[in-house]
């Protein structure tokens, strides 16, 4: 006869702390900080509900590729707006403070089946837009004192090369191209 184990009594090892599970997140419109519920922990990184896995899993593993094991990293939906106008095309990177850590702001608007095109004179891939620009977020953290094209085209020719097109840069330059919905009937 074998032993039942007692499934309310084990813990996940990726589970969060109870004093982990919520974070302050300053909240810019009104000037104050309301707590975000966290959901899923990889390594140092912490996600909200809404950032979908395929996010999960490439965040991770760029975070571990950029050298950030020491830095916490939240990552959540929500409203992303430059200067009051809401944005698709970019994610929020806020430093919180008292060392929480560095909050990534995915936009709500932006679905998962978003896709953009790359294209280089050898090949065209298609990724997702969210993956296209949270690398880019991700990107702003190892190099603040670049300009914010550079984030965008590096975090598109990493996709397109691999890891390698951090340390030398392709010769040919990738062209992002928005894919169209496509639509019904047709």
């Amino acid at each position: 006869m074998t032993r039942k184990l007692n499934d309310t009594n084990v813990i996940p090892l990726n589970a969060p702390e109870p004093s982990d599970r919520w974070i302050p997140i300053p909240n810019r419109s009104a000037g104050t900080l309301r707590l975000k519920g966290l959901y899923r922990k990889r390594g140092n990184c912490y996600f909200a509900a809404g950032v979908p896995k395929i996010i999960i899993s490439s965040a991770y593993r760029a975070v571990l590729r950029l050298g950030m094991r020491d830095r916490t990293i939240i990552f959540s939906r929500g409203a992303v707006k430059v200067r009051g106008v809401s944005r698709k095309d970019l994610v929020s990177v806020t430093e919180l403070d008292w060392d929480v850590g560095t909050s990534i702001i995915i936009p709500h608007g932006l679905s998962q089946q978003t896709r953009v095109i790359l294209q280089s004179p050898e090949e065209t891939r298609e990724v997702t837009m969210m993956e296209l620009i949270v690398l880019g977020g991700l990107l702003r953290l190892p190099w603040p004192e670049k300009r914010a094209s550079w984030y965008f085209s590096t975090a598109a020719q990493v996709l397109m090369y691999g890891w390698k097109a951090l340390d030398t840069p392709p010769a040919a330059p990738v062209a992002v191209i928005m894919k169209r919905k496509d639509t019904q009937g047709s």
